[in-house]
C-alpha cells in the first residue's frame, strides 16, 4: 500500500471524515497529530492543499502488489478454484492471472509483464553463478561452473534435461549463498528448484520468456494455496514447508510448460508434495547451504518426475489442499530439532560442527547454535 503521511493541528474528526474512504490511522501527538493514509495511490494534493497541513510525507509502496480497502480474489484453496472454474478446464496460468488480477489491480498485461521481469532476473542470477561466485562466509565453494564444463564436454551420465536443471538449480543456490541477486520463490533456502526447473525445461523446449512467465504464474497460484492454508517457513514446518513446497509448484510450472491441463497441473502438484512429506530442515555448519543444495535438486527432479507422471494420467489419489493439510498436521508432530534450529540431523554431525567453528562468522563471535547442539549432542 502507498502511504500518506499528514501532520496536522489536533483535529482528527476533520482527517476521518475528509478520508473515509481509505484505511485511516491516526497518532496523537500533544497538540498535534500524524494521520496515516493507507490506500492502493496517494492521497492527492488537491484534497490535502484545503486542510492546511503542517506537513506531508508519502511512502511508497514496499510490495509491487498493492493492496486496497474491501479487496476480495476469486479463489484461496485449490478446492474454491476448481468450483469457481468448473468444467471450463481452464489453464491454470489464466485461473492465476484472474488472481493477481484482483489482488493487485492489474491488467493481463501487466501481470505477465511483471513476471517477465523476474524471469529475467532469475536467468541473470543462473548465468552470474555459473560464471563464479565467492564468499568469505559460506562452506561450499563454486561448483557450476565444473558442472557446466563437464555437461558440455559430454563427461556426465546422460540425463536429458535433468542435467540442465541440476546445472540451474546449483547457480541459483551459489549465488544466493554469496548474497547475490535472487527470487525468493518460494523462500530463500527453497529460492532454487523451481526457476531453476521451469528456466533449464523452458530452453530445452524451445520456450520464450513469456512461456517461463506462464509457467511462474502457475507455481504462484499453487503457491498461493499452500501459503493460506499454511506456511514456506521451515522453522514452522522443516523443510517440507520450503523444499516440498518448491517442488510442488515446480511440478505444475512444468505440466504448464507441457501445455497441459488444468487438472493435470494439480495431480503432479499433489503428487511432488506427497513425496517431500516429513523433510527435516538441518543445515550443516548452520549455513543455509547444504544439505539445501541436494534438497533443492530433489525437489526439482521430483518435480520434473511428477509433471511426466501427471501428463502420462497418473492418479495422485489425494487432492492437493488435502496434501497441505497432511503436511501441516507433520509439522505440528515435529521435534524443534529439525526445524531449522540446527539442533538436529546433520546439523549436529561432528563433522558439521568443526566445519561451523571454521568459518569467519563464527570466530568472529559465540555462535550459540553450535554451542546448542554440542550440550543438545551429549545428553
Amino acid at each position: 500500500m502507498a502511504a500518506t503521511l499528514v501532520a496536522f493541528r489536533n483535529d482528527s474528526a476533520k482527517a476521518e471524515t475528509t478520508f473515509s474512504e481509505d484505511k485511516v490511522i491516526i497518532h496523537e501527538l500533544a497538540d498535534k497529530q500524524l494521520t496515516q493514509v493507507k490506500a492502493a495511490t496517494f492521497v492527492p494534493s488537491v484534497l490535502l492543499v484545503p486542510l492546511g497541513p503542517l506537513s506531508v510525507k508519502k511512502l511508497s509502496p514496499v510490495l509491487p502488489v498493492p493492496s486496497r480497502k474491501n479487496l476480495q480474489v476469486p479463489f484461496t484453496s485449490c478446492a474454491d478454484m476448481l468450483a469457481h472454474d468448473g468444467a471450463q478446464n481452464t489453464p491454470l496460468w489464466q485461473l492465476a492471472i484472474e488472481y493477481e488480477r484482483a489482488r493487485g489491480n492489474f491488467t493481463e498485461e501487466e501481470v505477465i509483464a511483471k513476471m517477465t521481469d523476474i524471469v529475467r532476473i532469475l536467468r541473470k542470477s543462473i548465468a552470474s553463478g555459473i560464471a563464479g561466485t565467492s564468499y568469505e562466509d559460506r562452506v561450499l565453494h563454486h561448483q557450476s561452473g565444473r558442472f557446466a564444463e563437464m555437461m558440455k564436454a559430454g563427461r556426465l551420465l546422460d540425463g536429458g534435461a535433468l542435467n540442465r536443471i541440476i546445472l540451474y538449480v546449483t547457480s541459483i543456490m551459489e549465488v544466493k549463498s554469496s548474497m547475490g541477486v535472487i527470487v525468493a520463490a518460494p523462500t530463500a533456502g527453497a529460492c532454487a528448484a523451481l526457476p531453476g526447473a521451469v528456466i533449464a525445461m523452458s530452453e530445452e523446449m524451445g520456450k520464450d520468456e513469456t512461456e517461463m512467465a506462464k509457467a511462474m504464474l502457475a507455481a504462484g497460484l499453487i503457491g498461493v494455496f499452500i501459503a493460506t492454508r499454511w506456511t514456506f517457513a521451515a522453522e514452522v514446518g522443516g523443510c517440507q514447508a520450503e523444499g516440498g513446497s518448491a517442488a510442488c509448484m515446480a511440478a505444475a510450472a512444468l505440466v504448464t510448460l507441457a501445455d497441459g491441463t488444468r487438472d493435470q497441473a494439480i495431480a503432479a502438484a499433489s503428487m511432488a508434495f506427497q513425496s517431500m512429506l516429513g523433510l527435516i530442515c538441518d543445515p550443516i555448519a548452520n549455513r543455509v547451504e547444504a544439505p539445501c543444495l541436494g534438497k533443492n535438486v530433489m525437489a526439482a527432479s521430483n518435480a520434473l518426475s511428477c509433471a511426466n507422471m501427471a501428463l502420462a494420467g497418473y492418479d495422485p489419489l489425494i487432492p492437493l489442499d488435502e496434501v497441505i493439510d497432511a503436511a501441516k498436521a507433520v509439522s505440528e508432530r515435529m521435534p524443534r530439532e529439525h526445524r531449522c534450529t540446527s539442533l538436529g540431523g546433520l546439523a549436529v554431525t561432528p563433522t558439521s560442527l568443526e566445519i561451523e567453528k571454521r568459518q569467519p562468522r563464527s570466530r568472529r563471535q559465540s555462535h550459540a547454535p553450535a554451542a546448542d547442539a554440542a550440550a543438545h549432542r551429549s545428553r
